[in-house]
C-alpha cells in the first residue's frame, strides 16, 4: 500500500532512517499535487542519510512526468550548500537521460555561477544532444568550466564533438592546461589526429603522454618513429604511453603496415630494458602492451620474460600471441628455456611450438619433446604428446606408443598424436599397432588411432574389437568405426 503526499511529508521529520526511507520509496501522490511530491523527493535528496538520498533519485528518476521532475532538478543543482542533495540530483538526471537536456541547455543559456556542475552533468549523461550548449562552453571565460565542456564532449563523442575539440585544440595552443584537457578528451572520445597536427605538440613535456596516445590511435606510420624514440623518455609516464600507443598503431594498421611497423622495431636496437620492467611492473594494460610490443621486437632476448609471463593468467593470450609473432626466432630459445620452466609453464612453451611455422619442424625440437614425454609432469608431458602430433616424424612413433602406457591425460594425448602421424606414417603406425593388437589395456587408445587414420582396411579390426569383453575397447572400437 502506497504512502500519501501529507503522511510521507511527516515521515522525513522523523528521526528514523527506515522511516524516511520506506517514506521515499513508497510514496503515492495525485496528479494535482505533483510539483509538491517532486519538491519533496527534492528535499529528501538532501538527508542525512545515504540510503535516503539514493531512494530519492531514484524515485525521481523514475518519475513518469519526465519533463516536470527534470526541470525541477536542474533547478536544484544551482545549490551550492548541499553537496549530497545535488550529487542525487546529477544522479537522478542522468537517469532521465535525453530528457534532463532541454532544461540544462536552458539553464545555460543564463550564463549561472554552476555552469561546470551543469558541463558535468551533460557528460554524465552521454546525450549526443547535448554536445551544442556544451561546445558553446568552450568560449566561456571561466577556464574550468572550459575544460569542464571539454571533458564532457569527450564522454558522449561523435563527429560533432570531435570537430568542437579539434578547433577547441587549435584555439587553446600555448595553455598547457586547455591544450591537456582538449587531447585527453579527444583521445576519450576516440578521435584520430594526424601525426602532422600532433608531433608539434610534443614539445612540451606536460602534454607528451597525452600526444602518444593520439599518435597510437592515428593509425599512421608517420607517428611511429617518435612513437620509438619515447621509448627512451626519462618519465615513466612517457615511456608506458608510448609502450601502449606502439601496441595501439599496430594493431590499428592495416597488414602490410604492421609488416613495416615490425621491421622498424626490431631495427630500433635493445628495447629489452624499457619493456621487461614495463612488463612485470606496469599495470594490466601496460604489461599487455610491453608484451605484444616486445613480440614486434622480433628479437631472441624477448623469449624468456616472455615465456616466464605466460604463467600470469592475465598475461597468458598476450605472451602466447608475442611468442608466435617472434616465429621462428622464438624455437631455438624455448626450447634452450623449457627445462628450467615448471611444468604447467613447459606445458604452455610445448603447446605453443607448432604455431611458430617450419622452424619448428626440427630434429632438435623432436628430439626434445620425444624426452618430454616422460617428464615428471603430466600436464608438460601432455602438451608434448600433442605437440609431436603436429611437429613429428617417424623417430616420434615408438615413444607415443610407449607414451600410452602413462596416466590417462598422457595416454589420449599420445593416441591423438598418434592419430596425426598415422595420417603422414600410416605403414609405419600401423605395424606398430599390430604388433600390439587390440586386446590390451591400451586397446581403446589403439582404436582411437585407427580410427583417426580413417582407412577403410582397419575396419575389420575394428569390428572384431566389437565383441571384446571390455566395455571400454568395444565403446572405443565403436567411436574409431564412425570416423571411418
Amino acid at each position: 500500500m502506497g504512502i500519501g503526499l501529507a503522511e510521507a511529508e511527516r515521515a522525513l521529520g522523523s528521526g528514523d532512517e527506515e522511516t524516511r526511507r520506506a517514506a521515499v520509496a513508497g510514496l503515492e501522490a495525485d496528479p494535482a499535487d505533483a510539483d509538491r511530491a517532486i519538491a519533496l523527493l527534492i528535499s529528501a535528496m538532501g538527508d542525512a542519510s545515504w540510503r535516503v538520498r539514493k531512494e530519492a533519485a531514484a524515485r525521481a528518476g523514475g518519475w513518469p512526468d519526465r519533463p516536470r521532475v527534470a526541470a525541477a532538478l536542474t533547478l536544484a543543482l544551482a545549490e551550492p550548500e548541499n553537496v549530497g542533495r545535488r550529487n542525487a540530483a546529477i544522479e537522478a538526471l542522468v537517469a532521465l537521460g535525453s530528457e534532463a537536456v532541454a532544461p540544462i541547455e536552458s539553464a545555460l543559456a543564463a550564463g549561472p555561477e554552476h555552469r561546470k556542475v551543469l558541463a558535468d552533468t551533460l557528460g554524465l549523461i552521454g546525450d549526443r544532444s547535448g554536445t551544442a550548449p556544451l561546445t558553446a562552453l568552450l568560449d566561456d571565460p571561466d577556464a574550468n568550466v572550459r575544460i569542464a565542456a571539454s571533458e564532457a564532449l569527450g564522454a558522449i563523442g561523435g563527429a560533432a564533438a570531435e570537430a568542437a575539440l579539434a578547433g577547441a585544440l587549435e584555439r587553446w595552443r600555448g595553455d598547457r592546461l586547455l591544450t591537456r584537457a582538449a587531447l585527453d578528451a579527444l583521445n576519450r572520445s576516440g578521435a584520430r589526429l594526424s601525426p602532422g597536427e600532433l608531433v608539434p605538440l610534443l614539445a612540451e613535456p606536460t602534454l607528451r603522454a597525452p600526444v602518444l596516445a593520439a599518435l597510437g590511435r592515428a593509425g599512421d606510420e608517420a607517428g611511429l618513429v617518435p612513437l620509438i624514440i619515447a621509448l627512451g623518455d626519462r618519465a615513466r609516464s612517457v615511456r608506458e604511453a608510448a609502450i601502449l600507443a606502439l601496441a595501439d598503431l599496430h594493431a590499428r594498421a592495416e597488414p602490410d603496415a604492421q609488416r613495416r611497423i615490425r621491421d622498424r622495431v626490431a631495427q630500433a636496437g635493445a628495447l629489452e630494458p624499457v619493456l621487461v620492467p614495463a612488463l612485470l611492473e606496469g599495470t594490466a594494460g601496460v604489461q599487455r602492451a610491453a608484451a605484444q610490443v616486445l613480440g614486434l621486437s622480433g628479437h631472441a632476448q624477448a623469449v624468456r620474460p616472455l615465456a616466464l609471463a605466460l604463467g600470469d593468467p592475465e598475461l597468458r593470450e598476450a605472451a602466447l600471441s608475442a611468442l608466435a609473432m617472434i616465429g621462428p626466432v622464438a624455437v631455438e630459445a624455448l626450447i634452450a628455456l623449457a627445462p628450467d620452466l615448471e611444468g604447467r609453464l613447459k606445458a604452455e612453451v610445448y603447446s605453443l611450438l607448432p604455431e611458430l611455422g617450419p622452424a619448428a619442424v626440427d630434429a632438435r625440437v623432436e628430439a626434445h619433446l620425444i624426452g618430454a614425454l616422460s617428464d615428471d609432469d603430466g600436464e608438460a608431458a601432455t602438451q608434448a604428446a600433442l605437440a609431436l602430433g603436429e611437429l613429428g616424424g617417424r623417430a616420434s612413433l615408438a615413444p607415443l606408443f610407449r607414451a600410452l602406457e602413462r596416466d590417462e591425460a598422457s595416454a589420449h594425448a599420445a593416441a591423438t598424436a598418434l592419430g596425426r602421424l598415422g595420417t603422414r606414417h600410416y605403414d609405419e603406425v600401423h605395424i606398430l599397432l599390430s604388433s600390439r593388437g587390440l586386446g590390451g589395456s591400451d586397446a581403446p587408445h589403439l582404436c582411437r588411432v585407427l580410427g583417426a587414420c580413417g582407412r577403410q582396411a582397419d575396419a575389420p579390426a575394428l569390428k572384431a574389437a566389437l565383441g571384446a569383453e571390455s566395455p571400454a575397447i568395444r565403446r572405443a572400437a565403436a567411436e574409431a568405426l564412425a570416423h571411418l
